[in-house]
This record gives structure tokens, sequence and C-alpha cells, in this order.
């Protein structure tokens, strides 16, 4: 008797037990074997949501020969006079021939600040940046003179081209930096799908070209009109 109690206590401890570990063996995934003489897919690599923009270098302006050497001009009156007002003339330079728009910009800017034979003199210096600086900077930096200054620069430039030492910046800037010749005179020009200058006219202002432009088959930009 005391057997069969035993035996029946046995059963209810015992059998719930298997039951539970049973049910925890079935749920188990099995994986899948891998079928033979092939090797498993390796895992997706990550995707990259960035646009990578790769820049393409400006075509230069003179050959390697005509550039080989190549130093812009400064004048010590022309530096005294910067140094009075406090206009950090060397760095911006060096800024300005490296592409720099603002640099550039406020290079043109200075001719404020002088005039007669140093503002012709500062004026060589502006007209020897452009080769290294390239059209298309020189050309935004343009775009953002006034039309007072533009004015002025046109005058001085043209007058530069006579003083500068360097006899192949005496050739027409509609050679070879048309789009600063057309930004200083408030026309349009069309750069390139890659020439596309730094600084944009807001789309408020866009306005049908009046001007001819100076370089077929290619995205128009426009000035904003004198």
């Amino acid at each position: 008797m005391k057997k069969e109690i035993l035996f029946r206590l046995f059963c209810i401890v015992l059998c719930p037990a298997m039951t539970v570990t049973a049910q925890r063996i079935e749920s188990a995934p099995a994986a899948a074997p891998a079928p033979a003489g092939t090797a498993a897919a390796p895992a997706p690599a990550p995707v990259s949501t960035m646009n990578a923009q790769i820049a393409v270098p400006e075509k230069p302006l003179f050959a390697d020969s005509l550039m080989r050497g190549y130093q812009v001009e400064t004048f010590q009156k022309v530096l005294k006079t910067a140094e009075i007002a406090k206009f950090d003339y060397k760095t911006m330079l060096e800024n300005a021939k490296k592409g720099d728009e603002t640099s550039i910009y406020k290079m043109f800017d200075f001719h404020r600040m002088v005039d007669g034979v140093d503002g012709l003199n500062h004026a060589v210096t502006c007209l020897e940046i452009i080769p290294l600086a390239g059209d298309k900077a020189s050309a935004a930096a343009a775009y953002r003179c006034s039309p007072k200054l533009r004015k002025l620069l046109i005058e001085r430039l043209m007058l530069a081209q006579v003083r500068t030492k360097k006899t192949f910046l005496r050739q027409s800037l509609t050679n070879w930096a048309p789009g600063t010749w057309a930004y200083l005179n408030g026309q349009t020009f069309q750069f390139g799908p890659q020439e596309t200058p730094a600084a944009q006219q807001p789309a408020a202002q866009a306005k049908p070209a009046t001007t001819n432009t100076l370089m077929p088959d290619s995205t128009q930009i426009r000035t904003r009109k004198q």
C-alpha cells in the first residue's frame, strides 16, 4: 500500500517537470542545415546615406609656363594705408590667392580706402590675384560689390593692365576672366555645371536676361541689373 502511495506521489511531482522541459525543447527553432557544397551568404554591408560631392578643380586661366614662379605684386604705400586703416592686407591677400570669395571681395572693397597712385597700385594687386583665385571666385566677389564700386573697379583694373609687369595679363579680361568681367559690368554670364559662382542671387531678384551672354550651352547665372 505504501509503495503504491509513493509511486503516485512520484508521478505527480516528476511528470509536470518533464512536460515543461519537453515544451521548451519543442519551442526552440531548429537551425536549417546549409546545403552541401555552398558557403553561407555574407551579411549585407551598411549603406551610407551621405551624398559625397566631388569638387572639380577649376581650369587654370593661363598655362603652367606663365604661372611658374608667379608672385602678386604689392606696394609699400598701400600696405601703410592698410595698416593705418587696421585692414589686415597681407592675410586677405593670401586668402584671396587661394580663392576665398570673401577675401577677394574685401580686397576689391579696399579700393574705397585708396586713391590716386595708391588706388592704381592696389588695382595691380587685385588684377594679379585673379589668375590665382580663378574666374569663378573672382566673379562671385564682383557680384557682391555695389554698382558704384563695380564701376570704379572696371576703371582701375583697365589701368592696372597697363601698369602690371605681367604682360600676359594685358589682354582683354573677356578672354581670360569673362565671368569676372561680366559681373563687374552687370551682365549675365553662363558658367558650366561645375563652375557656378559661390554667390547666388536670390530668386526674388531674378529678371529676364536683356544682355548678351559670353559662353553658350551652360547654366545661366544672373546678376543684379544696374
